[in-house]
Order: structure tokens, then sequence, then C-alpha cells
């Protein structure tokens, strides 16, 4: 669970708007500390075919979420990490993210 601004947002509800989303193969949501929000919400997503139109995709989740519950980030790879028992290293992500932040 991230809690963003005091609300709770369940990552599982938010990959399920964004595999939704047409040219997206894999998706994850991770939480990312944030100095105002305590943690923003970070969409790691992999593209079918072609890179993905991030603001199509933020247009997407703003039609079926509410806006709190909205990635702040989005970014592409070309796959996602899985640790040996099948699930997305999410840990993994949040280290690059931040090594990425400097």
């Amino acid at each position: 669970m991230i809690i963003r601004g005091g609300e709770k947002v369940y990552p599982a509800e938010v990959e399920k708007v964004l595999l939704d989303f047409n040219g997206i193969e894999d998706a994850v949501v991770i939480s990312v500390a944030d100095p105002v929000w305590g943690e923003i919400i970070a969409a790691v997503v992999v593209a079918k075919d072609g890179p993905v139109d991030p603001a199509a995709l933020l247009a997407h989740c703003k039609r079926h979420l509410a806006s709190y519950r909205c990635p702040d980030r989005i970014f592409p790879r070309d796959a996602l990490p899985y640790n040996a028992g099948g699930k997305v290293d999410r840990g993994l992500l949040r280290k690059e993210y931040e090594a990425a932040q400097g």
C-alpha cells in the first residue's frame, strides 16, 4: 500500500488500469519518497510496440481513477525485473529510481 498525502492507494488497482491501456504489455506501481506528499506513485511500464505516450497514459488513468491514485511519474522499461519467486522486484526498481535522482 502507498500512502500519498494521507490517502491509501493500492498498487494493484492502479496496475489494472495501466494494463487496460492499449499498448502496455506489463506494468508495476512503486512508491517513491517525496518531501511534500510523503510518497508518490511511480508507474514502470513496458510497451508492446513502440513507445507509449505518457500524456495519453495519464489521461487514461485520470478517466478511471481518482486523481490522487494516478501516477505522478511514468518510467518506460524494456522489461520488468522479476525475482526467483516470479514477482516483480519492486525494491530493485525503487533503488534504480533513487540512483537516477542522485
